[in-house]
Formats: C-alpha cells, structure tokens, sequence
C-alpha cells in the first residue's frame, strides 16, 4: 500500500526546532493519533457490525466510507507525527521491515 498523495500539514513543531508553546504542541500531535484512533476504533466497529447484522448496502457503505475516511485521518496524524519528531524515510523503513520480520516468524504473512 503507497500513500502517494500523503502531505504533512505545514508549520509542525518540529522537535530539534523549539519556538513559543513548543512542548504542548508536540504533545497535542501525539494525543492527535490516539484521539483518531480512538474515532476509527468506534467507526470499524460501527461497519462490523452493519455488515454481521446485514443492514441494507445503503447503510453498510455509509458505515464503510465514515471507517475510511477515519483511517485516512489516522493515517495523516501519523505522518504529522513522523515529521515533528523528524523520523526519516530510512527511519521508518527500516522500522516496518523489523516489523514485517517479526510478523512474518509469527506466522502472520
């Protein structure tokens, strides 16, 4: 999965970059991804249990699209995240692979 289109939003406290109010914006970003988290939580939530009741596909795309549009948001506070804290491509990279290893002894893959 790429996210070619994915942009951080500009003027993020930057962790190496401190000005006026510096602390508490960085942690409001790291509170900003638990809190959308928490929101795609209760909307996947909402879409499993539309499509196992067997709601009409009215309701099962509307309970889909608002999980969706909640993942998009988990994913830009995320990415808002990485560039305040300033993690690199490499970074990150290097993380998911150490990830991918670890899933992949545990049988996930």
């Amino acid at each position: 999965m790429k996210f070619e289109t994915l942009r951080t939003f500009a003027n993020l406290p930057h962790i190496h970059r401190r000005t006026d109010g510096w602390r508490e914006k960085m942690r409001d970003q790291a509170d900003k991804v638990h809190e959308e988290a928490g929101e795609l939580m209760v909307e996947s939530k909402s879409y499993i249990d539309a499509v196992l009741a067997g709601e009409d596909d009215w309701l099962m795309a509307q309970c889909r699209a608002a999980m969706v549009d909640e993942i998009a948001d988990v994913v830009q506070s995320l990415a808002n995240l990485c560039e305040c804290m300033e993690v690199t491509d490499y970074e990150l990279i290097k993380a998911v692979e150490a990830c991918d290893a670890k899933n992949a002894i545990r049988g996930r893959f």
